[in-house]
Parts: C-alpha cells; sequence; structure tokens
C-alpha cells in the first residue's frame, strides 16, 4: 500500500518539477532578453547622450544580462523551484547548437578571409558587424550568445534566491526555537 502511494507521488513530482524547469527556461531565454533588448533600445533613445556607455562590453554588458539576474532572483525567490538553477544547461545547449551550426557552415570565400573561431568569436561574442562576414555577425550574438548568457544570470539569480530564503528561513526556525524554549 505505500509502494502505491509512493509511485501515484511520483510521476506527478517529477512532472511538476519538468514543468517548472520549462517555466524558469522559458523565462531565462526568452523573456529576460526581450526585456534586455527593450531596456537597452530606451536606454539607446531616451538617454541617447549615453549610448557610449550601453556599447561597453557587448553580450557581456550588464544591461544585457542584468535584467534575467533580477527576473531570475525575483521568480524564484517567489516560486522556490531548485530547477531554476539549472537552466544555464539549456543556454549553454542552445549556443553549442549555435556555434556548431556556424563552423559546419562556415566557408571562407563569405567571412573575408576570417578563419572559423574568429568568425565564432566575432559572431557570437563581439558582435562586429563590419568584419568576418558583416551583419549577420550580430544576429547570432542576439538569437544564441544572448540567451545563453541570460540564462546563467538567471540561473545564479534564482540560487542566489534560493541561499536568502534558506537562511531566512533557518534564521526564523531558530527564533521561533528560542522563543518557544524561553516561555
Amino acid at each position: 500500500m505505500i509502494g502505491g502511494s509512493l509511485e501515484r507521488k511520483g510521476p506527478s513530482k517529477l512532472l511538476s518539477a519538468a514543468g517548472s524547469f520549462l517555466f524558469h527556461t522559458f523565462a531565462a531565454m526568452i523573456v529576460s532578453p526581450f526585456v534586455a533588448v527593450i531596456g537597452y533600445l530606451i536606454f539607446e533613445n531616451v538617454l541617447s547622450h549615453l549610448k557610449s556607455v550601453a556599447e561597453i562590453g557587448g553580450i557581456a554588458s550588464p544591461l544585457a544580462w542584468g535584467p534575467a539576474f533580477v527576473l531570475g532572483l525575483l521568480l524564484n525567490y517567489v516560486t522556490r523551484h531548485r530547477a531554476a538553477c539549472w537552466v544555464w544547461l539549456c543556454g549553454v545547449a542552445w549556443l553549442a547548437a549555435g556555434i556548431w551550426d556556424s563552423v559546419h557552415l562556415y566557408d571562407s570565400r563569405f567571412y573575408q578571409g576570417c578563419s572559423a573561431f574568429e568568425n565564432v568569436i566575432n559572431a557570437f561574442f563581439v558582435l562586429n558587424s563590419h568584419r568576418c562576414g558583416g551583419g549577420a555577425s550580430t544576429l547570432e550574438g542576439l538569437f544564441f550568445a544572448m540567451p545563453a548568457l541570460n540564462s546563467a544570470a538567471y540561473a545564479v539569480g534564482a540560487w542566489v534566491a534560493i541561499r536568502y530564503t534558506d537562511r531566512f528561513d533557518k534564521a526564523d526556525t531558530k527564533q521561533q526555537a528560542t522563543t518557544l524554549g524561553l516561555s
């Protein structure tokens, strides 16, 4: 009888964890890059005199990954799912697929004499649209590198939320124990 009730809880718990993971992956790889791009456009157009500040660091700029960190922190503070800390794996897999595709389809005639390695570095991380193949370079960074970076920042934010709530819960438990002990 006990084994039967555990078997019923096992698949539903696994399904719940998978749903949580998909929710957090969607938030990390789709929502947070979208928020980052909107934020960048607002920053660029409203605060146009600070445009050079916004472009410092390229894809590694806090304007690119900051929204993901904050979103991971806030969403996981509310949901408290440990699965959120593992969304970076999907980001890395997505980036690896993009890099593999770029290397697999590489033809030096179209990349201004750049090697496959130089093309990957430029297209995914440097984002210089004037080198190694032109305008497609920034799109690869936008569609592959940014979601990967955001998934990593989201996972770190989610981990911080779990650590913070764990410490808060432990401190609250200690306070209740001392209060009960003093009564």
